[in-house]
């Protein structure tokens, strides 16, 4: 009788235990099946265009340079709604974590920092529109479309190389702003309120980041926009939210493994500080309401 029940408690065991098993597969591959349906509607929602390799304009002085390579870049900056992607995309406790309101991520290190989790997203801070709850990061309704902002270098960084891209070098940046055109601005020597988006610019949205791609000649409750692409398509090159770059701020060497290059100028600078040719440095483990990013890739 013994023997009945043990071998009665073993089949049931194995029966309890295949079953886990079955639902934990099943759990597993619908996990699998939304990260690919995910990552591909995020694929579908960004736009490249292309850059040929060849000269630029680079500096105030407007020296001639040139990129021996062709590349695409995105056409407009990372946006709320796809960093919201990322982040229900790859959350888990062993790549990513969120301490109160601070989300980490893991970086692979380099010749200044260590392999680590460093500060990704601050979710508390102001401008940013990205909230999570219930093990879900969410948007808040009406900042889909917005540029991502509070997001630090490594932050930016990560999301590029999840889904094989990379941040923008700093040459590659203005060139794609400025071309071989000479000009301050990647639409001209001039500049409006119709234009760009920068300090008392006079847009509905004033001192504060507006959607991407906004100035592109359509009128918006009233606001009139001029068309405004960089020479290769790009929208946003100057003004709106300043921009990552991959490069180290070299000035000197005490400096150099603090900061990273950022550029195109955003809604707090004024006219003469988003000019193409221009660039600034941040501490790239920080976030900040006026900084955003965008992708580049190679082209094999």
């Amino acid at each position: 009788m013994k023997k009945l029940v043990l071998l009665f408690s073993a089949c049931t065991l194995f029966f309890i235990t295949d079953q886990l098993n079955s639902i934990q597969i099943k759990k597993l591959n619908s996990n699998n099946e939304n990260l690919i349906s995910n990552t591909n509607s995020l694929l579908q929602s960004i736009e490249f265009v292309n850059v040929p390799a060849g000269p630029y304009t680079s500096g105030k002085d407007n020296d001639t340079l040139s990129i021996g390579y062709s590349f695409q870049i995105m056409k407009n900056c990372v946006t709320n709604s796809q960093f919201v992607d990322y982040l229900n995309a790859v959350y888990t406790e062993e790549d990513m974590n969120i301490s109160k309101t601070i989300v980490y991520c893991r970086y692979n290190g380099d010749k200044y920092w260590k392999a680590d989790k460093y500060q990704l997203i601050f979710l508390s801070r102001d401008g940013c529109k990205i909230k999570y709850n219930n093990n879900s990061f969410t948007v808040e309704r009406g900042f889909e479309n917005f540029p991502v902002v509070q997001v630090s270098w490594f932050g930016a960084n990560a999301f590029a190389e999840y889904y094989g891209f990379r941040l923008p070098r700093k040459d590659e940046f203005e060139k794609v702003a400025r071309g071989l055109t000479g000009w301050n601005y990647p639409w001209g020597d001039k500049i409006e309120g119709s234009h760009a988006n920068y300090w008392n610019s006079g847009d509905p949205f004033d001192n504060a980041p507006t959607p991407v791609g906004y100035y592109n000649g359509s009128s918006h409750n009233g606001f009139q926009t001029k068309d405004s692409p960089s020479p290769y398509g790009a929208y946003d090159m100057a003004g709106n939210v300043q921009q990552w770059i991959d490069n180290y701020y070299t000035k000197t060497k005490r400096t150099e493994r603090l900061y990273r290059i950022v550029r195109g100028g955003s809604f707090q600078g004024i006219k003469s500080e988003i000019q193409s040719w221009g660039y600034n440095d941040l501490t790239p483990w920080q976030g900040y309401p006026y900084t955003g990013f965008r992708c580049a890739r190679s082209i094999n």
